[in-house]
């Protein structure tokens, strides 16, 4: 190859790599202008703000609460009560007042509680029963049947083929749905609920427990789950440049459909997987939606109670669907204009005051205890004295010392006492001459009387030998102390 061949093809290479680097940089480096969904300060504080403001537009007074704490259950105003956050958290207090409350004519919209392990348990055992109960009802008209077998000789050919073909097809539907409802089990129990040794001694939705009504979450479809496997191969390796377009089978699986009584036409209403399961001899609700697991609407008293399984009303949910048009609804139940209190959290009080809800007289009674026995302890020992001159100090220091020395060393005990018991003695030999001349024990019950001391303790401080024990040597110098001291009065 010539030179200027090589030349050329080596500028054609570099041309070609500055191209792809100019497109890289542009395609991944450069900045560019896109829409970015900012929310206002509002909406930030609220997060039902859309909604407050669709009600005020229709004539509902709305108050916004952060929790029920704020807004007292016995000064709540008549009208719909709106639970937004959380999955039914209220103690049996708020419990009992709400429903009190609901029973005078009002609204509630609340969220029930997850379903635990054992009530999901519970409800699959009720379902395999009744199961079972309907297929031995099936096999047992096939059995009593006789007159299909005349029938199906007397047909054709052609409609016997047709009805063997039918069969067929029967089969292998069941077939699948067998196979559907083995891939789901495991589905069907997997549960968010509350788990562990106190969740069965704590109830943390009384209502819920009695309307018998849990949240829990639906199995994806096998349909859905394909559509999705094939969107994700398609995709895989692909940059994401926009949204996704919604999936028409799991938008199927995701729509609940809902006719309020009083109105003609049927809500649309996007619920996706989560949902409402009534358990075992539950209170069937007044109305609900057509698969009934996304809206129950109870009568309690003259008022009612909306279990949803979603809320709807957030302010990025509330344009979809006829998401408003079942806020409207709902809260027109207790009146066209009546009042509408939103709480956005529940109330998680701090473990004092749960202590002091609790367990006020058990605190009451250590407070009480801990003040006798700090009374107790200061009576016994005083004030704190303050610190002594440095001479002083350094004497008094100087005497421990050598008084913890003369304690450890060999006959050191004997020495000290017999000092003290030594000046003691002299002292009642010239203060109480006619006492000394008294037996033992007559003068330590004389010496006891007069200072209002233990006959035992003058014996053992005058006549004993030292003790072992350091609180009872201490108590006979402590002794001899005392007569000294009340002696030379």
């Amino acid at each position: 190859m010539k030179f200027w061949q090589k030349a050329l093809a080596a500028l054609l290479g570099l041309g070609a790599i500055a191209a792809l680097c100019i497109w890289a940089w542009s395609n991944w480096m450069e900045l560019r202008w896109g829409p970015v969904n900012k929310p206002s300060e509002a909406m930030q504080k609220n997060r039902m703000h859309v909604a407050t403001l669709l009600l005020k537009q229709r004539g509902h007074p709305v108050k916004v609460v952060g929790t029920l704490g704020e807004a007292p259950i016995s000064t709540l105003p008549a009208g719909t009560l709106i639970m937004a956050g959380g999955f039914g958290n209220l103690a049996p207090d708020q419990a009992r007042q709400l429903l009190a409350w609901v029973g005078r004519g009002n609204t509630l919209i609340s969220q029930p509680r997850w379903i635990s392990p054992a009530e999901a348990d519970t409800i699959n055992a009720v379902n395999a029963d009744s199961e079972d109960e309907d297929e031995h009802e099936h096999e047992h008209e096939h059995e009593h049947a006789p007159e299909a077998a005349d029938e199906q000789q007397a047909e054709s050919p052609a409609s016997a083929s047709a009805s063997a073909s039918a069969a067929s097809d029967d089969e292998a539907d069941e077939a699948e749905e067998e196979e559907e409802e083995e891939d789901d089990d495991d589905s069907a129990t997997r549960v968010r609920g509350h788990s562990g040794p106190l969740a069965a001694l704590v109830e943390s939705d009384p209502i819920a427990v009695q309307f018998g009504v849990r949240m829990s979450t639906l199995p994806v479809s096998r349909a859905c789950l394909a559509k999705q496997r094939i969107r994700n191969a398609r995709n895989k390796g692909k940059p994401a440049t926009s949204c996704p377009a919604p999936i028409p089978e799991c938008q199927a699986d995701d729509m609940r459909y809902l006719i309020v009584p009083g109105t003609q036409h049927t809500l649309e209403l996007e619920t996706g997987r989560m949902a409402l399961t009534s358990m075992p001899q539950a209170r069937p609700p007044l109305w609900s939606d057509n698969t009934k697991n996304a809206v129950h609407v109870y009568g309690h008293g003259r008022g009612k109670v909306v279990m949803v399984a979603t809320n709807y009303f957030y302010n990025g949910r509330l344009q979809d669907k006829d998401h408003a048009e079942l806020l409207l609804a709902l809260g027109a139940l207790a009146g066209e204009t009546s009042q509408v209190t939103i709480v956005q959290f529940f109330d998680v009080l701090p473990w004092y005051q749960l202590l002091w809800a609790r367990f006020h007289m058990l605190m009451l009674a250590a407070a009480v205890l801990l003040a006798l026995a700090m009374w107790a302890a200061l009576r016994r020992f005083g004030p704190l004295l303050p610190d002594p001159a440095l001479e002083r100090r350094s004497l008094m220091e100087h005497i421990d010392a050598s008084g913890a020395w003369l304690w450890k060393a060999p006959g050191g005990a004997e020495l000290l006492l017999q000092a003290a018991r030594d000046d003691t003695l002299t002292l009642l030999r010239r203060r109480v001459p006619g006492l000394m001349r008294l037996p033992e024990n007559d003068l330590a019950a004389a010496l006891a009387a007069a200072c209002q001391l233990s006959q035992q303790h003058v014996q053992e401080a005058l006549f004993h030998a030292p003790a072992v024990q350091p609180l009872l040597f201490a108590r006979q110098i402590r002794t001899l102390q005392t007569l000294r001291t009340h002696h030379e009065r």
